[in-house]
């Protein structure tokens, strides 16, 4: 029996991790019920759907052939865990603009194929997207520019 490594690797850190934050919500958080929900209701589902697309990664590994491990993209690894520290630790004082522009600008040079004109771009793009839905469409209580930026 053959099996892609890289893949049931893949669909184990996902069952891993999805049973580990389920089990985590379902100890401290109330569950309730589909018409009134707990605060661990979305927290669990959300796991669950975690431990079935593991699932499914994983048993489709089965019957592949295996393709070696390639080493570790260290920079991509680093960009996308900093990006959303930087947005936690700016939004306050810079803004919503300004953070969703650091941390799309992090991000979209995690690849190293990334371009400055396209970065910017998609910056802009996201800057755009997240101001209709979120500033706008869901009213969240953000401003816009923060205290550092303040004339």
């Amino acid at each position: 029996m053959t099996f892609n490594k890289k893949d049931v690797l893949a669909g184990s850190i996902f069952i891993a991790l999805g049973l580990l934050f389920g089990l985590n919500s379902f100890i401290d958080l109330e569950f309730g019920t589909p018409f009134r929900m707990g605060p661990g209701f979305f927290p669990i589902m959300l796991s669950g759907l975690m431990v079935l697309i593991g699932a499914i990664i994983a048993l489709q590994a089965i019957n592949m052939p295996s393709s070696p491990i390639s080493p570790m993209p260290w920079r991509a690894t680093v960009m996308i865990l900093i990006a959303p520290i930087v947005f936690g630790l700016t939004i306050r004082e810079l803004g919503f603009i300004p953070a969703i522009a650091l941390v799309t600008g992090i991000s979209a040079f995690a690849s190293s194929s990334m371009r400055p004109i396209p970065a910017i771009a998609v910056t802009v793009a996201m800057i755009l997207f997240c101001i209709a839905v979120f500033y706008y469409g869901l009213g969240l209580p953000v401003r816009l520019f923060g205290t550092w930026l303040a004339a």
